[in-house]
């Protein structure tokens, strides 16, 4: 039979952050290499068409890599029917969906899987289903989950001594793996000082990317494109234009004061591709770990600006809600009069409100309602925090049914046809949890840094013992007044409106 063979390679970012020592074993060169061996010493593989797969820095965990997606696309497109493999926890990790293909669709779709380390040759068929095979995948995916916490508690042990190492430098510096330390990079470090002294005179992110992408600078992603990175991250941004949130990530970065900083995300789980936010008293700060680019003073200064976005002015100077009282009926500003009424200015009749809108009132029901919209994001926020913990709990229990039942079929407790009923529920069930949390996740985390910003924002109001004219100035977009003199105010934060009654 004539072969056209896919070699699949895979290293795990953790792995590879493992193998500093460069034990070639796990390496994608040793991978390689040993595939290719032990086909020249096939006979049967003698002249046949070989393609290679390599998925760098993607974990077994789950099939959501590029390579081995488009390797799976091609198999049922009938263009690859031999798979030759390092060993079985290189295909996957996930002993379920392993199983599946081993055992059910790559016979039914005459395809030979080869695993080397593992001696084990689908064209045998004592080895297709064999208990073997099962124990040593139920043992990869232990090991898999094993092998990343204690990857990550070393790791952790070596950032508080300042000795983790990191693959890749942040922008403005190059990486120097020999003593472990960033050097400043004169091109790049020149544009991170000009993006702390643009913010610090008052500049926009916005306004700052747009005279980058003018000037032609070299975005992050280019810069490490330069140095010689050759990773691809699983994004469809090329990472070629200057962004607001580029910008912003920039200038929140505390390791330009010199810090070296870990830990600032985590994995939602073992395997899962999404991170969330670390509280800040877990996060690891390593100060005068290198030369600082901007000075703490000046990176202080920008935090400050950042966090506000607004001018400071006197109190004395703030005219309530100038130019956002609006009346409905003929849509001009309506006139504040000694900062204690608002009437409509307009002589002629329009059909506009005659009467006066007292600010002392409309402040207390603008009051009334910031503080309403304030406490209902808590509320909000709770009810998806307690709904996604229960279903995280649910989706946990669900992944050790499928363990356990999987241990029965390979021990021959159960038939395979029990095997499989409760397989496929149970794996519908796990999609369906994972899609829930995902849903929650998003919920929680929705919005660009501007919108979740200003959520914040709304949230540290009711630690305030009151709300002062700067503050509604700055939340409240428009008061619509009626012919009859009812108003309606439109918030800032995602466009609300409140209608009074």
């Amino acid at each position: 039979m004539s072969y056209t063979t896919a070699i699949y390679i895979r290293i795990s970012s953790e792995e590879n952050i493992k193998n500093t020592n460069k034990t070639e074993s796990s390496s994608i060169t040793n991978q390689r290499k040993l595939i290719h061996e032990y086909i020249r010493n096939k006979k049967e593989f003698k002249d046949i068409n070989i393609l290679e797969f390599c998925d760098d820095g993607y974990s077994g965990k789950n099939f959501e890599r590029p390579q081995i997606t488009e390797l799976l696309d091609m198999v049922k497109q009938g263009l690859i029917n031999c798979i030759i493999v390092k060993d079985l926890s290189r295909f996957g990790r996930d002993m379920i969906e392993v199983g599946n293909y081993l055992e059910y669709v790559f016979p039914l779709l005459n395809i030979r899987f080869i695993s080397i380390n593992d001696s084990y040759d689908s064209i045998n068929k004592e080895h297709v289903g064999s208990l073997d095979s099962g124990f040593k995948t139920l043992i990869y995916d232990l090991y898999s989950r094993d092998l990343s916490t204690k990857i990550k508690k070393t790791q952790r042990m070596k950032a508080e001594k300042g000795e983790y190492k990191t693959p890749y430098a942040p922008y403005g510096y190059i990486f120097n793996k020999e003593v472990n330390i960033f050097i400043i990079d004169e091109e790049s470090s020149k544009i991170v000082n000009r993006i702390f002294n643009y913010i610090a005179e008052g500049k926009k992110t916005g306004k700052i990317a747009k005279i980058l992408n003018d000037e032609g600078q070299l975005t992050p992603m280019q810069m490490k494109r330069k140095n010689g990175v050759k990773r691809k991250w699983n994004t469809t941004n090329t990472g070629s234009k200057w962004t607001s949130t580029k910008v912003y990530n920039i200038a929140t970065n505390q390791v330009y004061t010199g810090a070296r900083i870990y830990g600032k995300l985590k994995k939602v789980e073992i395997g899962s591709k999404k991170n969330k936010t670390r509280p800040k008293e877990e996060v690891i700060v390593i100060e005068n770990r290198h030369q600082a680019i901007v000075s703490k003073e000046l990176y202080e200064t920008v935090q400050s600006k950042i966090r506000r976005k607004k001018k400071t002015k006197k109190p004395e100077t703030i005219t309530f809600l100038s130019g956002k009282i609006i009346c409905e009926c003929c849509g001009c500003k309506m006139k504040n009069i000694r900062n204690k009424y608002y009437t409509c200015k307009m002589t002629t009749d329009k059909g506009c409100h005659k009467g006066q809108i007292y600010v002392d009132a409309l402040k207390t029901a603008i009051q009334e309602i910031i503080i309403k919209q304030a406490q209902c994001i808590i509320d909000i926020e709770k009810n998806i925090q307690k709904e996604l913990d229960h279903v995280t709990a649910q989706l946990d229990k669900v992944k050790d049914k499928s363990n356990k039942l999987y241990e029965q079929y390979i021990l021959e407790s159960i038939s395979k046809e029990e095997y499989m009923l409760d397989a496929s529920e149970i794996k519908e069930l796990k999609q369906e949890l994972s899609e829930q949390i995902n849903s929650l996740e998003d919920k929680l985390s929705l919005g660009d840094n501007k919108t979740i910003e200003e959520r914040d924002t709304y949230k540290e109001l009711l630690t305030k013992e009151q709300i002062t004219d700067e503050i509604i100035n700055e939340l409240v977009s428009t008061v619509i007044v009626d012919t009859e003199g009812k108003i309606k105010i439109k918030l800032n934060f995602n466009g609300i409106e409140y209608k009074q009654q």
